[in-house]
Order: C-alpha cells, then structure tokens, then sequence
C-alpha cells in the first residue's frame, strides 16, 4: 500500500535498523526501499512468500550489474546482523580481507544461503587536496583556513538554520559552488583564499589536488580486529545450522587453505583463542540458538531437580520419584515425529526456542498424571487392596479425566498451529501431550508392579492406625535365600553356554515381537476403554446401623437365659452383612443360650423370676445377629430339644471380650408391647439372613468341631460367670 525509498540517507531507524546499524547508510552508493504490505486478511499470501518471490526477481535484475540486493522481512528476528555471520579473524589485514572475499564467493556457492554479502568496502579512489606548507606560511595563510573555505564551496558547512512552524526539525542553511562548477576540479582550483592581510591567493597556488584510494574500514569486536561475511537463509533447509555446515562441507572438498598457509578453523561456541593464524566464528542467529538452548536446558535441569525434591518430600521414598519422573523423556517420541511431519507438509516444524519451551511445561503437566495414578494406588493398598489390583483400579478410574485433560490441552494449543512465532510451542504441547499419556497409562502401572515392595513402604509410612497388614507384608521374605539363587544363577550359566547361537537370536526375536505385540494391544485396549462406557459399578453394601434398646423395669434386664437384652438392627438382613470382627461374640452368646436352655431353666421359673423386682441395668452393645439368638433363647424355650443340641455343638472356640457396664451409656426404655414386635420381625428376617443366624455358626464351627465332653464338662452356672452372665 505504501513505498518509502532512501537515497544515499538513512532513514528513521527502528529495531531492525538499530541492530543492523542500517542508521550507518549514509554514503550515496546506499539506497533502502521500504514496502508496506496490505493486512493479512486482505491478500492471499504470507509477507514470507511474498519476500522469497521478491529475492527471486531482483536476482535476475542484478546479474552482471555488480549490485547486491538484500530483501530483509520484518519483524528481522533475534538481534543480529544476519541470519549467517561469519567472524574472520588472522594475522594481519591483509589476510583477512583475503580470507574473507574467499569466504563470499563460498557462501554464494552454498544451497542454502541468499543474499550475500561482506563488511568490507569496495577500493575506491576520491580528489585530495595536498597543501604546500612552507607556500601557505609565506602568503600568511593557515590549513585551517583552506579546508574551512574549501569545504563551505563543497556544501559541507552550514551556515545556520531556519524554523519553521509546521516543521518538526530546523532547515539547515548551506552555501556551495554549483555542481557544474564544483564537479571540475580545474575550476576548484580558481577558489579564492582570504590571507590574514586581506590579500586574496587562487588555491591552486596553495597546493595541488591527486587521486588517492580511501582507506578500508577496520571493524573490531573485543578489542579484536574482525571481518564479517554475512548472509540470509532460504530454501528446503531455511535454518542457519544448515548452510553453516555446508559451507565446511565446501571447504573440505575444495582444500582451502589461508593464504598464512594453515587450513580454516571454525569455531562454533566462542571466538579463536588468538589471531595468531586464520579461523573464523561462526554467529548471528546460531549464537542466540545456542545460548537459548543451552540456558533453557539448565533451567529444565533445575526443574527436573526441583520437581523430584518435591515428589520426595511428599512421598518419602526415593525410587517412587523416578518412576513417576519416567514418563518425561516419552514426550520426544511425540515432539520429534510432528515437527517433522509438519515439516515436510511445508507448513513450517522447525524446532525453535518456543518449542524447548512447550517441551518444559509438559514436563509438570506429565508429572501431575503420574502422581494421580501412583497416588491412588497408594490409597487403595493403605484399604487392603493388592498392589496389582490397586493399580489396576487406579488406571480405571483415572484413565478417562487424564485424557479429557490431555484432550483439552490439545485443542487449546490448535489454534496456534501455524502462528508464525509459537507455532513450535503448539506443536511441543499437543504431540507430546498426547503420546506421553497414552504411555503413562502403561509405563507407570508396570512401574508401580515392579516397585511394589517401594509401594507398600509408602502405603505403611502414610497409612492410618490399625493398617498391620501393610507391616506383615513387608515384613514377609522377598527374596529366596543365597543358596538357591547361586544354584539358579550356575544352572542358567550352564544353560546359556549349552544353548545354540541361532536359538538365542530366535528367543531375542520372539521376546521382542510379544514386546511390541502386547505394547500396542495394551494401547489399544486403553484407547477402547476411553470410548466405551464405564462398566456399572456393583452397589457397596452399606455398614449395618445398629439400634441399642434398652430391656423393660418389668424384667427385661435379666432373663432365663443369662443374655442381655436383644437390639433390633436398622437394616435388612438382605442389603448387608455385619462386620467380621463381631463373629466371635456372636458365637459366644449363642452358645450362652444354648447352654442356658440345655440346663433346663423352665418356664415358670422364668416369670417368676420377671416378677420379682429387678434394677435396671444398661445393656451393653452387641451385635445384632447376637441379640436375634438371645431373644430366640428367651422367648421361646419350648423350642425342640435337637435344635438345643444342635446349636451347643456349633458353639465357637475363640472369645472375645466382653464388654462392661461401664463402657455403654444408658439408654431410654421402650415398652415391651414394641420390643416383641421388632423380636418377631427379626425371627422372621434371621431365617433368610446370609452369612449370620445358625446357618453361619453352624458353617463356621464345622471345621472347628470338638469333642462333647470338653463342652459338656463345664457347668452352664460356670460358664456363664466366667462371661460376665448373671443367670436366676
């Protein structure tokens, strides 16, 4: 839309003109022409196609004319001169400006390289003027006095300036012999020079004018004398490394050698140690690369350490840190391949800087996935899971939010796929993200399976009170004794050595396509998993809610049986089971009341013994399978005889300990028309009850049968106070 030339003038200089010292061009063999192009939604092509085809023509335009062209886009990139600098340094001046016109004519032989150019100036020759002193001194007139005079008719001393309202800057007021005149330098020599007496001299009588070559600009950096040979990337290969490497590719066909007769040594990370022969350095956009990888890479170092300082401090182990740290380097496998198949779709890839740097924040996203399933797992051996189930329902529960998260990220990084500065960064975050969970999901549950001694040490150091199961597993030998091993290890030496050369190659060729086999069948599965719907969850049964009630003033307190008062339960005998640790009691009453039967405590003695005023005692907290036998035992004693037998033969052997008055707090009574009509809801509900009742006692005490006499030779009176029962 808009074109801007300067002619022999720099022009505002901005960033690109301030690194490339373009403020510098200021001879008139110097031109700049600025293009402005359209908006991007306006035009069909990049401003990067637009400058490729741009070079591609002012390259037939400049053939054989001696001019160089250079088509730079903007924003230039890092802050360099060029894309490819090429720092000569040597021995004397004249060696590297030898070495280094050698080095252009390289350069324009190299594929990947465009519009080259050095910093040296072309040999050009100007009209001096050589005064004649002892003549100036003698006519009384200094050499201040004819340069000032000469160069006011040249134009180049202003008189003043003129302000002007509209104006920004002040116009500059110049006095000069006109062109046709100035531009002959028989006429200059008719300039008239003032003396101090007033007496004009022509200055041809002051001297004489001759054609010198002007001096070559020295360039020095550090205090060093340097050349620069600079150039542009194109092509396929548009990367500086690219044409840098082929530029000593060219160097070692051709066998150049410098002219102070030693081969050129290229430095690649820093400049020669001194110029005492040739080398070269190589910078511009190389140096910035590098020195961004290399401070990038220490500050992922850093990470790595930081990221598995925390992870030991949370879990307290060292090994459990590496594996959840495993999954990492897995992010490459899926950097690598998409910036390459970018690549050669032509829609860019290269690896850059905001590349390393989306490499870096997948490091904390991958972490965070490996600790949720190794978190869990934890959790669900500290519940008596095994570590191969824990894990396993670790990836079952976790495998659909981690890849909703992944998805996520994906598609918030798409949308810079192809920005031309964060393109890298899009591809880094959603290629690695994606492979590297997919292998977390099977890297980090065969972790876990082979450092499950490490996993149980976890689950142990972090579990709540009462988890001494984990310290019996640990505790456990897991390893064979050091006989057996050596024996194994000399019995396998034995069998190597016996075995055949083509059979171990076949073993090793099997071993690795069950490898592959089972790796992408595991993939598979996990990816099915994904999009197929979560199976049902079976219904947990939910912990029994035991309802305390209190026995009667009328007799309730104590029976014939010797038990306490029944409970009535809060649930169904069907929806749940009571917990196993209260099997042992339950056995125990029940055979209480069986013995208490067998005894043969009658009816009336019982309603005699209601009658008869009783304290009220709190009842103490039982099961409710215990309370159901009790109650049976009190209610109903003309039950038949074999029923007795049969329930003083299923009595348990274990005891458990019986609970005090002390320990239970008093509850409010409930009348006893409601007591027996909870007492015929539960004999109804008892019968069909699973794992509880007699038909559970019965199967337990089975396998644990002993002899009548042992039960029989007690007193059911002796029994009975031996647990705590007070019988009437």
């Amino acid at each position: 839309t808009a074109v801007q030339v300067y002619a022999g003038t720099a022009r505002p200089f901005d960033f690109n003109g301030m690194v490339r010292h373009y403020y510098l061009r200021k001879d008139p063999w110097l031109a700049e022409v600025q293009v402005q192009l359209l908006d991007k939604t306006e035009r069909s092509r990049t401003s990067h196609e637009i400058a490729v085809e741009t070079r591609a023509m002012l390259a037939k335009l400049s053939e054989g004319t001696g001019a160089k062209v250079a088509v730079v886009e903007m924003p230039p990139g890092p802050p360099v001169l060029q894309s490819v600098v090429a720092e000569v340094h040597g021995p004397s001046p004249e060696v590297r400006r030898k070495v280094a016109q050698d080095l252009t004519d390289i350069f324009e032989q190299t594929e990947s390289l465009r519009d080259v150019d050095n910093y040296m100036r072309d040999p050009y020759q100007y009209w001096r003027f050589t005064v004649d002193t002892e003549k100036a001194v003698r006519r009384g007139i200094s050499v201040d006095t004819i340069n000032r005079n000469l160069g006011m008719a040249l134009g180049g001393s202003p008189l003043g300036d003129v302000k002007q309202r509209a104006g920004h800057e002040p116009i500059n007021i110049m006095m000069q012999v006109p062109l046709a005149e100035r531009s002959e330098i028989t006429r200059l020599g008719d300039l008239p020079i003032q003396s101090n007496k007033g007496v004009t001299v022509p200055l041809r009588e002051l001297g004489r004018f001759e054609q010198v070559y002007e001096d070559p600009i020295i360039y020095h950096k550090d205090l060093r004398d340097v050349e620069y040979v600079v150039a542009e990337v194109g092509g396929k290969l548009a990367a500086p490394v690219y044409g840098m490497l082929q530029v000593q590719d060219l160097l070692e066909e051709k066998g150049y050698v410098a002219p102070d007769n030693v081969p050129i040594d290229a430095n690649w990370l820093g400049a020669p140690k001194n110029d005492s022969s040739t080398a070269i350095e190589w910078a511009g956009e190389w140096t910035v690369t590098f020195e961004t990888f290399r401070d990038m890479g220490a500050a992922f170092a850093v990470a790595l350490v930081l990221i598995y300082i925390l992870v030991v401090w949370e879990f307290g182990n060292f090994r459990i840190p590496a594996l959840i740290m495993a999954p990492i380097p897995l992010t490459l496998l899926g950097i690598i391949p998409a910036h390459f198949l970018f690549f050669q779709a032509g829609w860019g890839g290269e690896f850059t800087a905001t590349s390393m740097i989306g490499w870096i924040a997948l490091a904390g996203i991958i972490v965070r996935n490996s600790i949720l399933l190794v978190d869990f797992s934890i959790h669900q051996v500290q519940q008596g899971v095994s570590v191969v189930d824990s894990v396993i329902m670790a990836c079952k529960t976790r495998t659909r939010p981690i890849m909703i998260t992944a998805f996520a990220l994906v598609c918030g990084s798409s949308v810079i796929f192809f920005d031309p500065i964060f393109q890298g960064m899009a591809i880094s975050l959603a290629s690695g993200v994606m492979v590297s969970t997919i292998l977390t999901l099977i890297v980090i549950p065969l972790g876990c399976i082979k450092a499950s001694k490490d996993i149980l040490e976890v689950a142990a150091a972090t579990a709540p009170a009462g988890s001494e199961h984990l310290i019996a597993q640990l505790e456990e030998p897991a390893a064979k004794p050091v006989e057996a091993a050596a024996e194994t290890a000399a019995e396998k030496v034995q069998s190597e050595q016996k075995s055949s050369i083509g059979m171990l190659i076949w073993t090793k060729v099997i071993a690795l396509f069950s490898l592959v086999f089972y790796l992408f069948k595991g993939i598979f599965l996990l990816i099915g998993q994904l999009f197929k719907g979560r199976a049902r969850k079976p219904k947990q049964a939910s912990p029994p809610v035991e309802k305390k009630i209190d026995s009667s003033s009328s007799g309730g307190g104590s029976s014939s049986s010797g038990s306490p008062a029944p409970t009535a339960g809060g649930s169904t005998p069907e929806d749940s089971e009571p917990p196993v640790a209260a099997a042992p009691a339950k056995q125990e009453r029940t055979q209480v009341a069986a013995e208490a039967k067998t005894a043969g405590v009658d009816v009336k003695k019982q309603d005699e013994v209601k009658s008869e005023p009783q304290p009220v005692e709190p009842p103490t907290v039982e099961s409710e399978s215990t309370n159901e036998v009790a109650v049976e035992a009190a209610v109903a004693p003309e039950a038949p005889q074999a029923a007795e037998i049969e329930s003083k033969k299923e009595a348990p052997t274990e005891k458990s300990p019986v609970k005090t008055k002390q320990q239970t707090p008093a509850k409010p009574k409930k009348r006893p028309s409601t007591l027996k009509k909870q007492v015929a809801k539960k004999k109804a509900g008892s019968a069909a009850k699973k794992g509880n009742g007699e038909s559970k006692v019965k199967q337990a005490a089975e396998p644990k049968k002993k002899a009548d006499s042992n039960v029989a030779s007690f007193p059911v009176r002796k029994k009975a106070a031996r647990r705590g029962i007070r019988l009437k």
